[in-house]
């Protein structure tokens, strides 16, 4: 091997160790954290059960580089320290990064970070407006919608249940006792969470083991509060979901959260509230809504029934006069020989409106 050959590989050789040498150099001088950051992107959810953020605890050397957990003795722990029950929180495995599922409330969510060798804990907040999507067109939002086969179940026993004990018992918390009282009241009482404190007054409920609606419950319901009855005509246009808090959007969010109300007469509720199913009670589904005509009475334009399943229903007969009314229960064939026809369950009596369901069940 001549001279210059061998100059040229030991010259090749000290540049690659120079190389190396200095990549080394700098990774060991970068790998210090010299700044810190966490951010949640986006800043703002819809509250569907369904959009996300991502939390992300950034560590920056020297040279603005991101660093991973590694250089840190302990991972940073993360604290939802406000609106717990706002977000799912899932981590991505990194040990910097997590998702924030939202859930169905909304509000604002503040998590803590604590980074170690910082003195003092780093806060970021994300805030969860109301979506406004109705992807089943029934008039409601989606987020009111009990969209699980088992909310919609529970929601209907404890709705049914709830109807029939009022025949033995009245609760001194039903206040509007007629046709249409009964029905707010017991679509209320289905939707609360009934623990033991509520099971203590009421426990002459033949039932009292039906599992409480998980997705939410009364008076804490997504976007509407109280206000769980529509009042208004159905809206047009509120498929579009809410991304950004603009005026326009907080506008027409006032609009739909106007048509909603803590109270709803029959005919109300019959056409906003509720949806026609049938006037077959086989198609009929028990705590569905039967609505008949009731134009005698300019006060009281309409009747109501709640549907109990196997041929029976449970209604408030209303008063009259000095008569406060009862609760009765009777079955179909009951109804079908009452002495008025107006009030038979037939397709051929025009007073017989038909099965009713509400909406968050479409």
């Amino acid at each position: 091997m001549n001279k210059n050959l061998q100059r040229g590989l030991i010259g090749l050789c000290a540049g690659a160790v120079l190389v190396v040498a200095g990549i080394w150099g700098y990774q060991k001088f970068d790998a210090s954290i010299q700044d810190y950051d966490v951010t949640i992107t986006p800043p703002m959810l819809n509250a569907d059960g369904a959009s996300s953020a991502m939390l992300e605890v950034r560590l920056i050397s020297r040279f603005g580089n991101s660093l991973n957990v590694g250089v840190l003795p302990h991972p940073p722990t993360v604290e939802i320290v406000e609106g717990k029950e706002l977000v799912k929180v899932i981590p991505m495995g990194d040990g910097l990064r997590y998702r924030l599922v939202a859930q169905f409330q909304t509000g604002d969510v503040l998590v803590r970070v604590k980074i170690y060798g910082v003195p003092a804990p780093i806060e970021a907040k994300l805030h969860l407006t109301p979506s406004l999507a109705d992807a089943n067109q029934n008039g409601y939002p989606d987020v009111l919608d009990l969209s699980s086969q088992s909310d919609r179940q529970a929601f209907r026993r404890w709705f049914t249940t709830i109807a029939a004990g009022q025949l033995t018992h009245l609760d001194d918390r039903w206040h509007d006792r007629d046709c249409a009282g009964l029905i707010r009241y017991c679509y209320r009482e289905a939707l609360k969470r009934h623990d033991n404190a509520w099971l203590a007054s009421r426990r002459y409920l033949r039932d009292p083991s039906i599992p409480d609606v998980q997705k939410y419950n009364y008076p804490n319901v997504p976007f509407v509060g109280t206000k769980v009855f529509k009042v208004g005509r159905k809206a047009e246009g509120i498929v579009r979901k809410i991304s950004a808090a603009t005026p326009a959007q907080h506008q027409h969010s006032n609009d739909i959260l106007a048509q909603f109300s803590e109270f709803a007469e029959a005919a109300r509720l019959k056409d906003n509230s509720l949806g026609f199913v049938s006037r077959s009670p086989l198609e009929a589904l028990p705590g569905d809504v039967i609505f008949y005509l009731n134009d005698t009475e300019s006060d009281w334009p309409y009747h109501t029934m709640i549907w109990l399943g196997n041929g029976m229903t449970v209604y408030h007969t209303g008063p009259d006069g000095n008569n406060p009314g009862i609760v009765k229960k009777l079955s179909l064939a009951q109804l079908r020989q009452h002495p008025n026809p107006r009030w038979h369950p037939v397709e051929s009596n025009p007073y017989f409106l038909g099965f009713y369901r509400w909406r968050i069940l479409l």
